[in-house]
């Protein structure tokens, strides 16, 4: 008991209401609208910006191709990565350049302060979407993180929900330069299609074009607020756009899943292929799970998430009751784990409990959460690896069972 005795836990109970009503998210923004040329270009709350009717010159924006294997691009700085746009990228109808409302978010402001007024324009070189469609301009901020990649996805499932427009009549513009990850399939699965930047060329026109926040700029970073907008409809997207079963159908036993960090690279930037927050017992922690008694006959698992394809991960958390795991991106599957599902979340001793997203999703989706940090410097090991005690999960699953598992279906 000494181990349990060292430790820092924190519980929070669901209250298996799961709201997530949009209402004051989408007021805030209506409330400070700003309408520009005769309303083919909305800026909502500084922060979304609409534009119709819109010409895109291709030829006024630089930066990399984008899409390249890491190998071919180690060391390769993120400023490389990004693209400029210049005066005349957007074009608007009109004799006059209109005064453009100023963005929040520096890369939303330097595309859209672009604008110029078009006069008697020449017909486009090609007219790029039809009526009902909508693009979507999207740059991307941690790209090859599954949390920043979620942030950015959502960004965009709120945009179009708040103007009332579908994901499956969405084209997405990749607006950066990054290289090929394996979360870039996304993009391509959950709209009507993606293509980068880079492949576009010349002078093209769209009825709407949309520019999508950074997710750096996202409800989901904000972890005060006491809802988020739309998440258990954001869950039901995502899974249904890989034709996964949302209700998360129960079997007899209790799933639980061991996330299991590796070192691997990510990005150019990381050529070790080093990460940190690692659990460096997790073989005990999985014979111990499958031999304690909770309360309710276990099913234990283990997986490493980044050797899977984006489609499998889906498939094993819309199936997991329990998931357990370091702090990590790979802990934002909690927004898709199914109703009445629970998060165990651990910490290294170097690390602050504060960083609490995926904390703060379990709450918003009304889940049981528990976490723990380590006080014990004696089980902080080499390579970045933490001792968890198995009785630290056999105590939260036990906590979960009596608070969520009578009253499963």
């Amino acid at each position: 008991m000494a181990a349990v005795r060292t430790t820092r836990t924190r519980v929070s109970v669901p209250n298996l209401r799961g709201i997530s009503s949009p209402t004051g998210y989408f007021r805030t923004l209506t409330a400070s609208r700003e309408v520009v040329s005769g309303g083919r270009l909305e800026v909502f709350d500084r922060r979304l910006a609409v534009l119709r009717d819109v010409e895109v010159d291709f030829n006024r924006c630089s930066g990399k191709h984008g899409g390249d294997p890491l190998d071919a691009v180690r060391g390769q700085s993120e400023e490389e990565e990004l693209y400029r746009f210049r005066r005349g990228f957007l074009t608007l109808p009109g004799a006059r350049t209109p005064r453009v409302p100023r963005l929040v978010q520096p890369w939303l402001d330097a595309i859209l302060s672009t604008v110029v007024a078009g006069g008697r324009r020449r017909a486009a070189a090609g007219t790029s979407d039809e009526p009902g469609w909508i693009t979507l301009m999207a740059g991307r901020y941690g790209y090859a993180n599954l949390f920043h990649t979620v942030t950015d996805l959502y960004n965009a499932f709120l945009l179009l929900t708040f103007l009332g427009r579908s994901p499956a009549r969405t084209r997405v513009i990749i607006a950066d330069g990054h290289p090929r990850s394996p979360l870039d399939g996304l993009w391509t699965t959950l709209f009507a299609g993606s293509t980068r930047i880079s492949a576009w060329t010349g002078r093209h026109r769209f009825a709407t074009l949309a520019l999508n926040p950074l997710g750096y700029d996202s409800p989901l970073e904000l972890v005060e607020q006491p809802l988020l907008p739309i998440v258990e409809e954001f869950r039901r997207f995502v899974l249904g756009a890989y034709g996964i079963d949302v209700t998360g159908e129960r079997t007899g036993r209790l799933r639980v899943t061991l996330v299991r960090r590796r070192d691997y690279q990510a990005h150019p930037r990381n050529p070790s292929g080093t990460i940190r927050r690692k659990i460096a017992n997790e073989r005990e922690l999985v014979r111990a799970l499958r031999a304690c008694r909770v309360g309710a006959p276990l099913e234990v698992g283990s997986v490493v998430l980044e050797r899977l394809p984006i489609a499998e991960q889906l498939r094993i958390i819309a199936h997991t009751d329990v998931l357990v795991g370091m702090h990590g991106a790979g802990l934002a599957h909690a927004l898709f784990l199914p109703d009445r599902a629970g998060l165990v979340e651990t910490y290294p001793a170097y690390f602050s409990p504060e960083t609490r997203y995926f904390r703060r999703m379990a709450e918003w989706r009304g889940l049981f959460y528990q976490g723990w940090q380590n006080v014990d410097p004696r089980r902080e090991r080499p390579g970045f690896r933490t001792v968890v005690p198995p009785e630290v999960v056999i105590e939260a699953l036990r906590r979960y069972v009596d608070a969520v598992a009578p009253g499963r279906p």
